[in-house]
C-alpha cells in the first residue's frame, strides 16, 4: 500500500510540474536562452543557418535540420536539442562556447516533457521585410486619427479610478505653507517670500488658493517660467549652432524668445500659438509684433555655403538646413521622428520618403530675412527684404574675392561689374530715408563695406567676422 501511495504521489507531482510548464514558462525560461545562445547561428534571418536548423520559430525547432527533429514534444530522449545541451555526445555539443548551467538544461528537459509549449506560430520573416504595418493600415492607428470629442470623464476621474482599482486613496490635503511654496515654484519658478507664505497660511478666505493660482497665472514670471520648456522644443539659441566662424549669432533672436513669453502670458490658444510660428506672415490680420513668432524657423541652423565649393557639397548643406526644420517641426509638434524618412520609408510609422520631401519642399521655398516690426507698405517691405539678401550675397562675394586667400583670378573684374548694381541699390533704398530711416540704417553695413579704402567707421559697421 505504501509503495502504491508513493507512486500515485509521484505521478501527481509530475503531472503538476507539467501543468506549470506553459507558454509563460517558455517565454521566461526557454526563449531567452535560445535568443542569447542559439539565434546567432540558427535563425531564419540568416541566409544559411548552420546545419539548416532554425530555432526562432515553433516549426523550425520541431522540424530540425540535417540531423532531424530538434524537439519531439513529450519525448526528451528523441530530439537532438537536449542531447546537444547536455554535452553527452562529444560530436554534438551546443552551444560551442561552453555547456549551459545544469538548471538551464533541466528547464529544457522539463519543457520538452510537458509537450514543448511554444506560442510562436510562424517563421520569422527576414529582417529586410520587418517594416511594421503597411502605410495605409498604419494611418488608421489611433495616434494618427484626428481628435474626436469624447463624452468621458476628466483626468481626475481617470486617476481616481486607477487608485481605487489598486486599493489606494488620494494623498491627504497638504498644509498651507507647503502648498503655497509648491504653487510658486510650479507656476512662477521661484519660492515665495516669508511674508507671502505667512499671509497665505493665516488666510481664512475659502477661495484663497484659487486667488493665489489666478495671481500667479497673471504674473509675467509665469510666461518666463513655462517659455523655457517650449524654447527647448524649439532648440532656441542666439548663436548659429553650426560652429562655423563665418556664421555669426542671430542678433534679433531674443525677439522670438520674448514673443514666446508674451504669448504664454496672453494665454494664446495652442493652435494659434503653433500657426503663428509657422505662417504668421501668411495669416490675415496678424499684428506686426506677432511676426516675431517666425523665429521658430528663422533662428534655425544655417550652414555656411562657401561659393568655392562644388554644387554637390553646397546642395548637401542646403538639405541639412531643411532637414533641421523638418525635424524640429515634426518632433516638436507631431511627436514623430520624420527625419528617418529622409533616406527610406519609415520602418515603424506610416511615413514615406514622399511625405518627408513634401515637407522639405515647403522649407526649400523659404529664406531667412530680417523684417521690420513697424508698418511698411507691403511692396516696399518685399523689395527691402530682397535688397537685404542681395546686398548680403554681394558683400560676402566681394570679401571672398578680395581677401588674401582668394583663388578667383578675375576677382577685380567681377567686383567692378557689381559696383554699378551696388550703387543703384544704395540710391534706391536711400530714397526712403525720410519716411523709413530705420530701414536705410539697417542696410548701411552692406554698402559701407564695399567702399574702398575702408575707414575706421566702416570697420565698426562690419560684423565681427568681417571687420
Amino acid at each position: 500500500m505504501l509503495l502504491r501511495s508513493l507512486l500515485i504521489l509521484g505521478l501527481a507531482i509530475l503531472r503538476g510540474l507539467a501543468q506549470n510548464v506553459d507558454t509563460d514558462f517558455f517565454e521566461a525560461r526557454i526563449r531567452p536562452v535560445l535568443a542569447s545562445k542559439c539565434y546567432q547561428c540558427h535563425s531564419s534571418k540568416l541566409k544559411a543557418p548552420m546545419g539548416g536548423l532554425t530555432l526562432d520559430s515553433r516549426e523550425g525547432i520541431r522540424k530540425g535540420g540535417a540531423l532531424g527533429p530538434s524537439v519531439v514534444p513529450g519525448r526528451p530522449g528523441e530530439g537532438h536539442l537536449l542531447r546537444a545541451l547536455s554535452y553527452t555526445d562529444h560530436r554534438l555539443q551546443m552551444p560551442p562556447t561552453g555547456k549551459l548551467p545544469a538548471e538551464v538544461v533541466a528547464d529544457f528537459r522539463r519543457w520538452i516533457e510537458a509537450g514543448a509549449p511554444d506560442p510562436r506560430t510562424a517563421t520569422q520573416a527576414p529582417t529586410a521585410a520587418l517594416k511594421g504595418m503597411p502605410i495605409e493600415q498604419g494611418r488608421t492607428w489611433w495616434a494618427f486619427v484626428p481628435f474626436q470629442k469624447q463624452s468621458r470623464p476628466g483626468i481626475d476621474e481617470f486617476i481616481t479610478t486607477k487608485l481605487q482599482a489598486k486599493g489606494l486613496a488620494p494623498s491627504p490635503p497638504e498644509d498651507p505653507r507647503t502648498l503655497v511654496r509648491r504653487a510658486y515654484v510650479d507656476l512662477a519658478g521661484f519660492k515665495p517670500s516669508y511674508e507671502e507664505v505667512e499671509s497665505f497660511a493665516s488666510s481664512t478666505d475659502p477661495h484663497a488658493y484659487a486667488a493665489l493660482i489666478d495671481r500667479l497665472l497673471a504674473s509675467p514670471q509665469y510666461g518666463e517660467r513655462w517659455a523655457r520648456h517650449w524654447l527647448d522644443v524649439a532648440r532656441f539659441g542666439e548663436d548659429n549652432p553650426t560652429s562655423e566662424a563665418t556664421n555669426p549669432p542671430y542678433p534679433f533672436a531674443w525677439r522670438y524668445r520674448d514673443w514666446v513669453i508674451e504669448a504664454l502670458n496672453r494665454d494664446i490658444p495652442y493652435d494659434q500659438f503653433i500657426k503663428l510660428q509657422l505662417a504668421a506672415d501668411h495669416m490675415p490680420a496678424v499684428a506686426r509684433g506677432d511676426l516675431r513668432a517666425l523665429g521658430y524657423l528663422g533662428t534655425a541652423p544655417i550652414y555656411h555655403k562657401d561659393q568655392r565649393l562644388s554644387a554637390e557639397v553646397i546642395g548637401g548643406f542646403m538639405t541639412d538646413d531643411w532637414d533641421d526644420r523638418v525635424d524640429a517641426l515634426t518632433r516638436g509638434v507631431l511627436g514623430l521622428t520624420v527625419a528617418c524618412a529622409r533616406c527610406h520609408d519609415h520602418k515603424f510609422d506610416p511615413l514615406s520618403t514622399k511625405d518627408y520631401y513634401a515637407l522639405v519642399g515647403v522649407f526649400a521655398s523659404t529664406m531667412r530675412a530680417e523684417r521690420p516690426l513697424f508698418d511698411v507698405d507691403p511692396g516696399l517691405e518685399a523689395r527691402y527684404m530682397w535688397v537685404q539678401r542681395r546686398l548680403f550675397d554681394l558683400r560676402y562675394s566681394i570679401n571672398l574675392m578680395t581677401s588674401e586667400a582668394s583663388t578667383v583670378v578675375s576677382s577685380k573684374e567681377l567686383v567692378a561689374k557689381w559696383k554699378p548694381e551696388l550703387e543703384a541699390l544704395e540710391r534706391e533704398m536711400k530714397e526712403h530715408q525720410e519716411r523709413h530711416p530705420q530701414l536705410v540704417r539697417s542696410l548701411e553695413k552692406y554698402w559701407t563695406f564695399t567702399r574702398a579704402p575702408r575707414t575706421a567707421q566702416d570697420r565698426r559697421n562690419l560684423p565681427p567676422n568681417l571687420a
